[in-house]
């Protein structure tokens, strides 16, 4: 695996009755329409969540509104990642086309991504540098992640596809 979650609270709201399958053991002994079930309700509801912040007016002192941005974009790349993860290693061709699209739409946007402090690493998987979560400009990320953002729109589309041929396919 090229990438790390940490487990927190709203990692674990975006799961919230399948958190058992953010990671660890129960992750790995469940089937794998399970973990891509799981893992595509999460972004769809990261994505929404991104898109429904209040990216406001924020002074550069409010540590209160930088924490919820930081904490929901981890939150909201720990479940891109987990779900590129999941859907990467199905056998099912149309998840992996799925999988696919999404890993090429996010690199539309991977120098846009960059000036925020999110890279991807050769398989695609994002990664948020501390540095970013530090120097948030909430007008800047709203671009990308706001309600009119095409970025998060898209995600959330692709995750319910995700979803969608899991649940036809069980």
């Amino acid at each position: 695996m090229g990438y790390s979650v940490t487990s927190n609270v709203y990692l674990r709201n975006l799961y919230g009755n399948n958190k058992d399958y953010i990671s660890g053991s129960t992750r790995s002994q469940a089937s794998k329409k399970t973990v891509i079930s799981a893992d595509s309700q999460a972004l769809a509801k990261g994505a929404k969540i991104m898109t429904g912040l209040d990216y406001g007016t924020k002074a550069k002192d409010d540590d209160i509104e930088n924490s919820l941005l930081g904490n929901n974009l981890k939150a909201f790349i720990d479940s891109y990642n987990n779900t590129l993860n999941s859907a990467s290693g199905s056998e099912l061709r149309d998840i992996k086309k799925l999988a696919d699209k999404l890993k090429d739409f996010s690199k539309e946007y991977e120098s846009e991504l960059e000036k925020l402090g999110i890279t991807f690493d050769e398989k695609g998987y994002m990664s948020l540098a501390s540095a970013a979560v530090e120097n948030l400009d909430n007008k800047k990320f709203e671009k990308i992640f706001g309600q009119d953002s095409d970025f998060t729109k898209t995600v959330r589309t692709l995750a319910k596809k995700l979803y969608r041929h899991i649940d036809a396919s069980v």
